[in-house]
């Protein structure tokens, strides 16, 4: 029997194993901590993205910071989604890699996977007689 829990499990999952949805929500998500952090703050768009850029990619230059409760706490909150966001583009950047990878080096495994059989035919466990696998 599943639960609510598994079926939220489930969906964050689908949603962020794909680099082009993780891409959106960080665009999404820059654009959001941008407006509401010129509206808690009472700065300028230029200001707000420079505050948002600065604290995305450096965690904070010292140039521009909040002065309202609002303002900190909304900070905390661009700071933990900007790096939770990082983390996951640069995970789907890495599958994607691996399989790029596995795409030319097939053959290899091709190769490899006529012999399995074989070699697992011709090399068994001296303790219990059963086939050994190398692959």
């Amino acid at each position: 029997m599943s639960t609510l829990f598994d079926h939220i499990a489930i969906w964050l999952l689908d949603l962020v194993s794909s680099t082009r949805r993780v891409a959106g929500l960080y665009l999404a998500n820059f654009i959001f901590c941008t407006l509401v952090y010129m509206f808690a703050e009472h700065v300028s768009l230029f200001d707000a993205m420079w505050w948002c850029i600065v604290t995305w990619f450096t965690v904070g230059y010292g140039d521009n910071i909040p002065h309202t409760i609002e303002g900190k706490l909304f900070t905390m909150y661009a700071i933990i989604t900007s790096h939770a966001l990082i983390v996951l583009i640069t995970a789907n950047f890495v599958i994607m890699l691996g399989r790029y990878r596995n795409k030319r080096h097939a053959h290899r495994y091709d190769f490899c996977k006529k012999h399995r059989e074989a070699l697992s035919e011709s090399v068994t466990c001296e303790e219990c007689n059963s086939p050994l696998s190398f692959f």
